[in-house]
């Protein structure tokens, strides 16, 4: 979106001229780049193909936005996002679980869920929080400065998030690798499904024994299988919720299952 709008508008014209069979374009977005464009720039995008943008809100939480330097305000990403779907530009947001550490894990979930919600978005997509050696936050995590909360946190963040997002028809993400608990939810319709799921695996202070929150250069390398639980006929994670009791360890101790199988 960053793009100048000359330019953006001729390589629009160009998808359509040289690729008609693509129905859909989508850019990369973030607050900056929505402020840049005018309501009429963003409605001339959306009539020459544009349609849909990727928006990283991280947290609608204040807090936590400062601490990471995201460079704008929960408000600020709520005005810019209502920007964008005001022009009739469908919007997907990805959020962080574990991103403001433990002391604010429960605000961050909800100021999140507050945000999504007055933004209203077509698609949320939660991810959990990795770290990567080299980067601030795995700084603060060697100093003992942040802590990466344990993945009963995680999902107790997730239910939180998913509690106090109202979405008036949109789905709810949460299938990336990087995630506990894999779930795909059609909003409102599913909600009190998903949390019900949830709250099996350990969402509400449940068990969660066998998972591992650490940083990516620390976790062994294990064998596994990718588990699919996004299944259009049979709800929100149903898969997943079933394999839940069924794995074990070469040891015999219970795991949850995750968008990773670890054996």
């Amino acid at each position: 979106m960053i793009i100048p709008q000359r330019r953006l508008l001729k390589i629009l014209t160009e998808i359509r001229r040289q690729l008609p069979w693509v129905t859909r374009v989508g850019v990369y977005a973030n607050a900056k780049s929505l402020k840049m464009k005018s309501d009429a720039e963003l409605r001339e995008l959306r009539e020459n193909g544009l349609g849909i943008a990727y928006m990283g809100l991280e947290s609608g939480d204040d807090v936590t936005l400062k601490a990471i330097n995201k460079g704008a305000t929960a408000q600020r990403m709520i005005d810019m996002g209502r920007k964008a779907r005001a022009a009739g530009i469908k919007l997907s947001i990805t959020v962080l679980l574990g991103l403001a550490g433990r002391e604010r894990s429960q605000i961050h979930a909800r100021e999140t869920g507050r945000v999504l919600s007055a933004i209203d978005p077509e698609y949320v997509g939660a991810l959990s929080l990795m770290l990567v050696p080299g980067t601030p936050l795995y700084d603060q995590y060697q100093a003992g400065t942040f802590t990466l909360i344990e993945p009963d946190e995680m999902l107790a963040e997730l239910r939180t998030m998913i509690a106090e997002t109202n979405q008036t028809h949109g789905m709810f993400h949460a299938n990336h690798a990087s995630n506990y608990l894999p779930i795909r939810a059609r909003m409102p319709k599913e909600k009190a499904q998903t949390l019900a799921l949830i709250d099996e695996a350990g969402g509400q202070g449940g068990p969660a024994t066998g998972m591992d929150a650490r940083p990516v250069d620390d976790l062994p390398h294990r064998s596994g299988t990718i588990e699919d639980s996004s299944t259009d006929g049979d709800g929100p994670g149903h898969q997943a919720s079933r394999r839940l009791h069924r794995h074990s360890t070469s040891q015999g101790n219970p795991i949850w299952i995750s968008s990773l199988l670890l054996v």
